[in-house]
């Protein structure tokens, strides 16, 4: 095994919000639900790219115990000679996998830092979108 030629240099949580639910009812059964989103930036250099990925925990659920976000941005780039199938699969696959595995705890200890019940948070598998700027 060799090391991949396409990398994170750079990475930051961007947001976090956590918010309690005043009016939460305990005897309520509701669905936690999970909203990702996120999107792809190009930089004009071709071999640059800032990947972002944004995880909610019941989001707009009136009946949820808490809300909380975690926005989390990695910058990536890649060797000049790499196809565009490999780039194409490395920004909608790779990059978001990569930016979930560092989503992931941050929202456990949130949540435990609050001390709210134990949530399961999923592995998932993410494709996103390219947006060019």
């Amino acid at each position: 095994m060799g090391e991949s030629n396409f990398k994170m240099i750079d990475s930051e949580v961007k947001d976090l919000q956590y918010s309690t639910n005043f009016y939460y009812q305990k005897n309520v059964k509701t669905d936690h639900g999970m909203d990702v989103s996120s999107f792809i930036n190009m930089w004009t250099s071709g071999k640059t790219a800032e990947v972002a990925l944004t995880v909610t925990l019941f989001n707009y659920n009136k009946d949820a115990r808490f809300l909380c976000t975690v926005s989390y941005h990695g910058l990536f780039e890649w060797d000049e000679g790499m196809s565009n199938e490999d780039l194409k699969t490395n920004l909608n696959y790779v990059a978001p996998g990569v930016l979930y595995s560092y989503v992931r705890p941050i929202l456990i200890q949130v949540l435990e830092l609050f001390k709210m019940p134990v949530v399961h948070i999923p592995l998932m598998i993410l494709n996103i979108e390219e947006k060019d700027n």
